[in-house]
């Protein structure tokens, strides 16, 4: 712990002298796994208005936004902190929102907690254990505080919470919790598509994203939400890895942790059991990119993700097979492609690049060699084309009204096909492609 964080919690004790006054649950969590910590919870007896009033005289920072669920929270040395008066919850069975009650004892609170690793308390001194979290922090697993199925009927989102936790710190379910997760899975649906997406983005942001999605299917909460079964297909021995589902975990291991690249690896063979075809004996995919894309597209918007980010992630899932044959059997790309493939991925050209690099899980080292190999060289040519070229910033050397005069027409579309002509110019020849010749090739093509 810092030296910053020892200061903050020993200045929040002193200015709640007379009351008590505990850091809990993640906090505590990840202060004893040596995680590191942004913000600082506290629960304590003191009311929200005495919570209030008293870090007024420790911040100009002070929110109220969860008054009425009793946390009060402030902004301290760039870090957040929250202090909530105990509480206990009634869930509705229906809306599954909660209805508070402000207790007085530090237990009652601890027993509404989700796991046995958030239901700890510490005074600075002493360790609050009521529920044996410390041991489960010691086992590495995840437990339910209490009764399992009372928990996940309150909160049915804490059933995902629990894989992405075991995600996050590479912890796993026990028996008791995978079993209970696995008999009320159906009751995920009755959770918004927005929650169920933001556990889904930290368990591909975590350190181990291949183990969440893994128990997202082996749980069945992937139902509704991620068609996972999908990729549950067999592949011919010759393909990277004989499995689609595990193919497709093993380059999320690979991938670096963004959110877009992860969802584009996670979605970008789902179109493969749509695509499989028998053809003299072979097993192919043809076009399994764009009905991966179109697949990723539907699952994206339920689970309501903008737009913008939707057309990110389903470029690449479409653009991911485009280098695939690079360099391989005297294929060899002109100039012209490299900067059509430069304006196409334009700002997620990383992205793509890491993408691609991701997807090579062969078992055989000397396949791996050669597609890497590959890339690399794809990488230099594009970096050589970039610094030579504004790639980007190409616009078409001639206007709509250059055009029409020199070839004599009105507006049509015929003068938005001549712009693409000489655009296409552009991009074949390089900088060395000038205005003169281009009103050359109009005059030869369409005069």
């Amino acid at each position: 712990m810092s030296e910053e964080i020892q200061k903050i919690i020993r200045e929040i004790q002193s200015l709640f002298k007379g009351y008590e006054i505990y850091l809990v649950g993640g906090t505590v969590r990840d202060l004893l796994l040596n995680r590191k910590i942004s913000d600082l919870d506290f629960c304590t007896n003191a009311h929200p208005q005495e919570i209030k009033t008293l870090l007024n005289k420790f911040s100009s920072s002070v929110y109220n936004i969860g008054e009425k669920f009793g946390t009060i929270g402030c902004l301290k040395d760039n870090l957040e902190i929250q202090i909530t008066t105990y509480r206990s919850d009634l869930y509705d069975s229906i809306s599954r929102k909660p209805k508070v009650a402000f207790e007085s004892e530090l237990l009652k609170d601890l027993s509404r907690r989700d796991f046995k690793i958030n239901s700890l308390a510490w005074d600075g001194k002493t360790f609050i254990d009521p529920y044996q979290g410390l041991k489960d922090l010691k086992d590495k697993v995840i437990t339910f505080t209490g009764n399992p199925e009372e928990r996940i009927k309150e909160d049915p989102l804490r059933m995902l919470r629990a894989i992405r936790l075991a995600s996050q710190l590479d912890f796993s379910l026990p028996k008791e919790t995978f079993s209970a997760i696995l008999k009320n899975s159906q009751e995920l649906r009755r959770v918004s598509a927005e929650r169920v997406a933001t556990e889904i983005d930290k368990i591909l942001l975590s350190a181990q994203p291949a183990q969440g999605i893994r128990l997202f299917y082996r749980t069945n909460l992937y139902q509704g939400f991620l068609p996972l079964d999908l990729m549950e297909i067999e592949q011919p021995q010759n393909y990277h890895h004989k499995n689609v589902l595990e193919h497709t975990l093993l380059l999320l291991e690979k991938c670096p942790p963004n959110l877009i690249t992860r969802w584009a690896g996670l979605l970008h063979d789902l179109g493969k059991a749509e695509t499989r075809t028998l053809v003299e004996g072979e097993v192919h995919f043809y076009g399994h990119e764009e009905v991966s894309a179109r697949l990723g597209r539907k699952v994206l918007r339920k689970l309501r993700y903008s737009n913008d980010f939707i057309n990110k992630v389903s470029l690449l899932v479409r653009s991911h097979m485009y280098v695939h044959g690079y360099g391989r059997e005297g294929v060899v790309w002109s100039d012209g492609a490299v900067r059509r493939l430069i304006r196409k991925m334009g700002e997620l050209f990383p992205n793509f690049l890491n993408l691609i690099k991701a997807d090579i899980t062969s078992s055989r080292p000397e396949v791996v060699e050669a597609c890497l190999r590959r890339v690399k060289e794809l990488e230099e040519r594009i970096e050589k084309i970039k610094k030579e070229e504004e790639v980007e910033k190409i616009k078409c050397l001639l206007d709509g009204n250059e055009i029409m005069e020199i070839i004599g027409i009105s507006p049509s579309k015929l003068v938005g096909e001549v712009k693409d002509f000489v655009f296409q110019r552009q991009l074949d020849r390089g900088k060395s492609y000038t205005k003169e010749q281009a009103i050359e090739d109009v005059r030869d093509r369409f005069g």
